[in-house]
């Protein structure tokens, strides 16, 4: 290897002052042969014997290389540790621990066999993963890091580069120590390293050149960062290492925000290189133009990502007039609302899942409102016959369709003779004539934007004996023709031809023989392709309003007309539709087609036709509806397709919208490699077989390749091409291999395997000191077995030696297998045994005496478990039978009352006695036990003792079911006619006061009458209830409300039918009590302890066996026993078992109690609605938990059952909780 000039770059010394060197963090000072290093370990290191750890080692600055320790973590990672950093990053979801070195050069520009002996002396000290192994350094640091991975021979072994998994150089001083420079970096990257060079804008430090040749050589393996902190100069190292009050920065890396920790805990040696992250692309929608009064549009927006997805969208105002607010602006679609006159710019900004954005802009142009002219009505034609010369002229009927009409005016066109009127200006005046004759009159309106609307009316003067018409030809009497020009007409500019047809003109005898249009008035002069036929054209020179009139004559030359008034308008501007292409489109290979959902708005029309059409993209693909709003598009290809969609309204206007598919290729997912595992050989044998494979999830390895990555000369593969080759040609020393192997896309994954070649060796010998032994005073000696064994010698001596414990013990036989250790005392002894073997090998093993003073034990105390009783119940049993001693004897038992009112304790020192109790409360009694030694214990038992129940009287509710004829004359009965859903007035109770209780019957279609003196020997009820009877042919409900809910409740229900082959299913919670109907006095459904839900709800189920079933009335009793503070639960009790269950809706977890009242046992289940983790108490009334569990189950039933043989009797809560959810349930002892 060739060496060339080396370039110093002198650092200023970095004054540490305001530097504590004790500001060290989780750091330890150690020394590797003259150089000091600061050394972090992760918190799980001690813990982890058997576990390795990414390491980076960090070489510091020029002005920190020497002897003064402090210096080294001035700056980099240890100053980042001096900080407060614990060593971890998390990437990818998962933390990664790093051990970091801080290594202290002790002089300048070491080379690569010195800083190789140091790390080689860390890897002896610490954990380190061979795999993940990082190198880092600021300015001479980083030459240091990049020189060390340049300094093997070109082409390998690779004894340095090969041991390092990536290199970080911050504004490292230029390495080009090892020549030729830049090409020595070569062996980095076929090594499977990665470089990350950070270079100041104003620094030049020649970074860029090596990364471009590793780069060149194996693309990506190096990335080059140009930052500009501070103006760009050779400083700042805290900003990419943090420390000194500064978080490190994150930087773009491999397409990833990433500080330069985070970047090397994704580096490992032998793993595929990642491809760089392509940028998103933004597509905001084509622009849009919009006209007031319509202040508000829709932004549809969409992302793509080839190599990732799009995680989040933002739109902006870039530019416009005030308002224009996004409603959404993080969404791909929003609205833009407020929008006012001139033009708005959007801007989409999109960014992928690796921190990468793309932009794309949208215009929206907000253009005046529209005027459209107003209408002028001047009213029907009119006639009038002298003397009545006065007409009454009438405009109101005129409007403009988007405004209001500011002005009206009357104009006489044409007429023989004077006209008068009365106000032009109005919308209704009069008109007043001289002579008869024909008139013309104009009726312009106009509006607030300046347009005008024209309309004529022609009115007839008669004179009062008008001049008799030509008398017919003698044969025949002929009547004038009528002419008919049609109704006046509006077209619009720049429309100016209009179609008039006056072929509806008639003439009593059939005998019309000629037609003629004139020009009568108007801004200028119309022309007709033939003013001689009943239907032509006329040509319009503008706009304006013009007369025109149709003549018709018959072949006795009579002749009549009519007049048209033609409006033309200035051109009204017709909104252009809105196409909507949708959303852009992202599928993946093999799918190879997709659906394209258009549509289509027009604000002042509609939309009359879809047209879609390919504009770019590979060939092949095919439209199946190109001229439907929806079509789908197949035979598509990888790449880019856009696809337009051109939508036309009725006015003939078009407008498009684009959608882009993008269609990226099947991914191909890389191959892995197995170079199998590491070998170990021994001279003489000199060859071994490496048994490699490749496997690739989808498609196949076409290659192998074996290269020798480090090792002594000399070695050969047999065929370095197949997946097993033979090496031969081994001699003692590490040897790496590396198998490359590549996919039928070209992807390719490497794998390493060592072979470690030993020399022919003397097996060491095996000690065995025996097992530890325990040893307790006054017996002081002991004696140690020892041997040795060597699997290929002799054993030729043994060593006793003591390696630690008291003083004063001696060894009778130190150099023999056997020996005997004396003068012992109270502490703990290690000896150590040596054997060595007839090759001069030894080993050892240690052997542990424990030597214990002599004592006694003191005794055990057991005062029982806490007592929990009820008044009238006032005396329990205290037990210390579960006292103990290990060692002897207990001798003496003595209870005493230690808090409590007075309680008389019948035999306070006997093992077992009774204590009996005048009042209620919290009691707490010591039981201390002596043993044969004299040692004494104690333990404490609490006794609960409750307040007798306080129990009051019952009250009850009863119901008779009447049709509203036949009702029960018993003020102690309620009376009610149920209809379906209804909930009914509050019953009374039977002593006449009012309850708050309610019913409510979910089905009430009829009722049936049993008749009169019907079940007169009832037994069940009184017969006057059995009369009438609720009928209904399905499944109903009976709902109770407003009833306690810590109350017990019975619950009976009659029913009865004079006739047969039907019975009626009571339900209530889990529990049924069937009424056998047919002619039924003596049967009922009783449910007793029937506890409401929470909200003092029970819900009854009513159902037939057979056809019908029946419902004559139910009696509610109040049982109120208040024993304690109520506590909702919404439990019932059945009359026949005693199952307790929750009220509740089938949704709702369902947790069951069994039996209660309880005794000895008690069974809880929980349902497949309590799932994931919960926890049951029982708790007594004082508030103490007498028994509890955690547990997690799955969406099944499961049980737990209970031993409470222990419990006193009384009341209890059963508390459940799960998933933040807590029930309470009220359970009784007896």
């Amino acid at each position: 290897m060739k060496r060339s000039f080396k370039q110093f770059f002198i650092l200023p010394i970095l004054i540490l002052s305001g530097f504590l060197q004790d500001a060290t963090g989780q750091q330890s000072l150690i020394n590797v042969s003259g150089w000091n290093a600061y050394v972090h370990v992760p918190a799980s290191y001690y813990s982890n014997p058997t576990v390795s750890y990414p390491t980076i080692i960090f070489f510091p600055g020029i002005g920190e290389v020497g002897t003064n320790p402090a210096s080294v973590i001035s700056n980099g990672p240890g100053a980042y540790i001096a900080q407060g950093w614990n060593g971890n990053v998390t990437i990818d979801g998962r933390v990664v621990e790093f051990i970091v070195i801080s290594l202290q050069t002790a002089t300048a520009y070491p080379n690569e066999d010195v800083m190789n002996a140091k790390i080689q002396q860390l890897k002896g000290l610490y954990r380190m993963d061979p795999n993940r192994l990082y190198l880092t350094g600021l300015s001479h640091g980083g030459w240091c890091a990049t020189t060390f991975v340049s300094g093997d021979n070109y082409g390998g072994p690779y004894t340095y580069a090969g041991q390092v998994a990536a290199v970080v150089s911050v504004e490292g001083v230029t390495p080009r120590d090892n020549a030729p420079y830049p090409n020595m970096f070569d062996n980095f990257a076929n090594a499977g390293g990665r470089y990350l060079g950070f270079e100041q804008v104003n620094d030049f430090r020649d970074t860029k050149t090596v990364v471009d040749r590793m780069n060149l050589t194996k693309p990506n393996s190096a990335i080059y960062v140009q930052t500009n902190f501070n103006g760009g100069w050779h400083c700042c190292w805290n900003s990419f290492y943090g420390g000194q009050s500064q978080e490190p920065v994150k930087f773009n890396l491999d397409g990833i925000n990433q500080n330069l920790y985070e970047w090397l805990a994704r580096q490992s040696k032998g793993t595929v290189l990642p491809p760089t992250n392509m940028a998103p692309s933004a597509n905001a929608g084509t622009d849009q133009t919009i006209y007031l009064p319509t202040t508000s549009t829709s932004l549809s927006g969409s992302g793509f990502d080839a190599d990732g997805s799009i995680v989040s969208y933002a739109w902006t105002k870039v530019s416009g007039p005030a308002g224009g607010t996004i409603s959404s602006p993080n969404t791909a679609f929003t609205t833009i609302q407020a929008l006012q006159q001139g033009v708005y710019e959007y801007k989409l900004t999109v960014t992928d899942n690796a921190g990468a954005t793309g932009s794309s802009n949208v215009k929206i142009t907000v253009n005046p409102a529209i005027n459209i002219p107003p209408v002028a009505i001047a009213g029907p034609d009119q006639t009038i016959t002298l003397p009545v010369n006065i007409v009454t002229l009438n405009g109101s009927a005129s409007y403009d369709p988007d405004g209001v009409i500011t002005a009206y005016n009357w104009k006489l066109i044409n007429g023989p003779g004077t006209v008068n009127i009365a106000n032009e200006w109005l919308a209704v005046t009069t008109a007043s004539f001289s002579t008869a004759g024909t008139y013309s009159f104009r009726l312009d309106v106009g509006d607030a934007g300046g347009l005008i609307g024209r309309d004529t009316i022609i009115v007839t003067v008669l004179n009062q004996n008008p001049v008799p018409p030509p008398p017919p030809p003698p044969s025949q009497t002929n009547t004038a023709p009528i002419a008919v020009a049609g109704p006046d007409a509006q077209i619009f500019l720049p429309r100016d031809t209009l179609t008039v047809d006056g072929s509806g003109s008639y003439d009593l005898e059939n005998n019309i023989v000629a037609h003629n249009w004139k020009f009568i008035s108007g801004p200028g002069t119309v022309t007709f392709d033939n003013e001689w036929v009943a239907k032509t054209v006329a040509h319009f020179p503008g706009a304006g309003i013009y007369t025109l009139r149709l003549d018709v004559g018959d072949s006795f030359g009579l002749i009549s007309s009519d007049l048209l008034v033609v409006t033309v308008s200035q051109a009204i501007v017709n909104n252009p539709p809105v196409a909507n292409a949708g959303p852009d489109k992202n599928i993946q290979l093999p799918a190879n087609s997709t659906t394209l959902n258009g549509s289509g708005t027009d604000t002042d029309g509609t939309i009359v036709s879809y047209s879609w059409t390919k504009i770019s993209g590979p060939n092949g693909s095919a439209l199946s509806a190109p001229n439907s709003a929806t079509t789908n598009v197949t035979g598509l290809t990888a790449g880019q397709f856009v696809y337009r969609l051109t939508v036309t309204d009725n006015a003939g206007a078009t407008a498009f919208d684009d959608v882009t598919i993008n269609v990226s290729r099947a991914a191909n997912i890389p191959p892995v490699a197995n170079a199998g595992p590491d070998k170990n050989v021994q001279l003489p044998a000199n060859s071994t077989t490496l048994n490699g494979s490749g496997t690739d999830t989808d498609g196949t390895i076409v290659s192998y390749s074996w290269t020798k990555i480090s090792g002594p000369n000399g070695s050969a593969l047999s065929a370095p091409n197949s997946a097993t080759t033979n090496v031969t040609g081994l001699t003692a020393g590490q040897f790496v291999y590396r198998l490359t192997v590549t996919d039928n896309a070209g992807a390719t994954a490497y794998d390493e395997v060592t072979i470690t070649v030993s020399s022919a060796a003397n097996i060491p010998p095996l000690a065995n000191a025996g097992p530890d032994i325990n040893v307790q005073l006054p017996t002081n000696s002991t004696t140690l077995n020892g041997s040795g064994t060597d699997a290929d010698g002799t054993i030729v001596s043994y060593s006793w030696t003591k390696i630690s414990g008291p003083n004063g013990s001696t060894l009778s036989a130190a150099n023999s297998a056997t020996t005997q250790v004396n003068n012992l005392i109270e502490g703990q002894y290690v000896y150590r045994l040596m054997v060595t073997d007839n090759n001069g090998a030894s080993n050892y093993d240690d052997v542990t005496i424990k030597v214990s003073a002599a004592s006694n034990l003191a005794p055990i105390a057991n005062a029982g478990n806490d007592i929990t009783i009820q008044l009238p119940t006032n005396t329990v049993s205290l037990s210390g039978a579960g006292s103990s001693d290990a060692d002897g004897t207990i001798t003496s038992y003595h209870w005493t009352q230690v808090t409590g009112t007075a309680a008389t304790i019948v035999s306070p020192t006997a093992m077992n006695t009774t204590v009996s109790f005048s009042l209620a409360g919290n009691y707490t009694f010591n039981l201390q036990v002596t043993d044969n030694a004299g040692l004494t214990a104690n333990d404490q038992v609490v006794v609960t003792v409750l307040a007798a129940p306080v129990v009051t009287g019952n009250k009850q509710i009863k119901v008779n079911i009447f049709d509203a004829e036949n009702s029960f004359n018993n003020t102690q009965w309620n009376n009610w006619k149920p209809e379906a859903w209804m909930v009914s007035k509050p019953f009374k109770y039977s002593d006449g006061s009012l309850s708050p209780v309610t019913g409510m019957l979910t089905s009430a279609p009829r009722f049936v009458d049993n008749g009169v003196n019907y079940a007169s020997g009832s037994t069940a009820c009184p017969s006057d209830v059995l009369r009438i009877n609720s009928i209904d042919a399905g499944k109903r409900y009976l709902i109770l409300s407003n009833l306690v809910p810590n109350h017990f409740y019975t619950l009976e229900f009659y029913a009865s039918r004079a006739y047969t082959g039907n019975q009626t299913t009571i339900t209530v919670g889990a529990k049924s009590d069937t009424i056998n109907t047919d002619y039924n006095v003596n049967d009922f459904a009783q449910f007793v302890r029937v506890m409401p839900s929470g909200d003092g709800t029970i819900r009854v189920t009513i159902n037939n066996i057979a056809v019908y079933n029946y419902l004559a009335g139910f009696m509610i009793t109040d049982e109120t026993q208040v024993i304690q503070p109520p506590v909702s639960d919404g439990t019932l009790v059945s009359k026949n078992t005693g199952v307790t269950g929750t009220v509740q809706d089938e949704q709702e977890a369902k947790i069951l109690a069994f039996p209660n009242p309880f005794g000895d046992q008690l069974s809880v289940t929980l349902d497949k609605n309590i799932s994931g983790n919960y926890k049951i108490s029982l708790v007594a009334m004082n508030g103490t938990v007498v028994w509890s569990k955690q547990g997690t189950k799955q969406n099944s039933v499961s049980r737990e059952n209970i031993s409470t043989a222990h419990l006193p009797v009384g009341i209890y809560i059963m508390q459940v909780q799960n998933n933040q959810k807590n029930y309470s349930y009220k359970l009784m002892k007896r």
